[in-house]
């Protein structure tokens, strides 16, 4: 429901102004937070480099309709 509501309330104006911030969020934001987690998993909890991954993947992921929230508020100068 939220990411329907998200899709259908983002104007395509704001839709164009925030897609190569949101790309960057949703690869390279993902692939770093991810990439953290797991080294800081594996060195701290002392799990295998596989679960520390894994726990990498699960909480690097991100929301669409949060990242656009974010978007679509005014600059603050």
């Amino acid at each position: 429901m939220i990411l329907l509501e998200g899709g259908i309330s983002t104007r395509m104006r704001t839709f164009r102004r925030g897609v190569r911030p949101g790309a960057v969020l949703a690869t390279l934001g993902v692939l770093l937070t991810a990439a953290i987690v797991a080294a800081v998993a594996i060195a701290v909890l002392r799990v295998d480099w596989r679960y520390g991954l894994l726990l990498g993947a699960i909480v690097g992921s991100t929301d669409a309709a949060a990242v656009f929230s974010l978007l679509r508020r005014p600059a603050c100068a």
